[in-house]
């Protein structure tokens, strides 16, 4: 029988903590070298998972993370796929990692990469920003959250301009939200970008 199954083989019969608490752990967590090959004496149980993570509201600290056998992923990362609505209709896509503290206490930095793509007659243009943002959340009741946040940084183009952008998010679910930006890109009017949010 496989360490899998061994740990969690008793969901079936209903004896086992919820599946909510088993993904939370896998997404806040990802195992160290012993436990992945094989090794038993620092696996968690049940109970464990159960009184650790559930409480927490699916978010584990690195103190929990290490008493579980497990270490926490560095930088949370999320993938934004939506649309540039104004001042014309083009796809936006986009990658963000949570560097973690920002310039308060209050704030996070997050770095955020997009390719907003436009294709016609004339060929397929893009534009990419790089921005590095602060981030201001509200935790709201479920576990879930409000934030805005601002940016700045080099929009690549045909010309490299300093730009930057202020956006508005919420949490829907423990890992899809959506989220609109605003962006200025140096030149010409500004961007309206509405996008779905998914952690990886």
């Amino acid at each position: 029988m496989s360490l899998h199954q061994h740990r969690f083989g008793s969901f079936a019969g209903g004896t086992g903590i919820s599946l909510l608490a088993t993904a939370a752990l896998l997404l806040t967590c990802a195992p160290t070298t012993s436990w992945a090959a094989g090794a038993t004496s620092n696996a968690p149980t049940d109970t464990d998972v159960f009184a650790r993570v559930v409480p927490r509201t699916l978010a584990a600290t690195e103190k929990d993370c290490g008493q579980l056998g497990l270490i926490p992923k560095p930088f949370p990362l999320h993938l934004r796929l939506g649309l540039m609505l104004s001042p014309r209709t083009k796809f936006d896509g986009g990658i963000d990692a949570t560097l973690g503290r920002g310039i308060l206490p209050s704030l996070t930095t997050r770095v955020d990469l997009d390719a907003i793509v436009s294709a016609n007659f004339h060929g397929i243009s893009t534009l990419v920003p790089l921005t590095l943002d602060q981030v201001y959340s509200k935790g709201l009741f479920g576990g879930n959250r409000i934030y805005a946040g601002a940016g700045i940084g080099p929009y690549f183009s045909e010309k490299t301009r300093f730009g930057g952008k202020l956006f508005i998010g919420a949490d829907l679910a423990v890992r899809i939200g959506i989220e609109g930006s605003v962006h200025f890109a140096g030149e010409g009017d500004a961007l309206l970008t509405l996008q779905a949010r998914v952690g990886l």
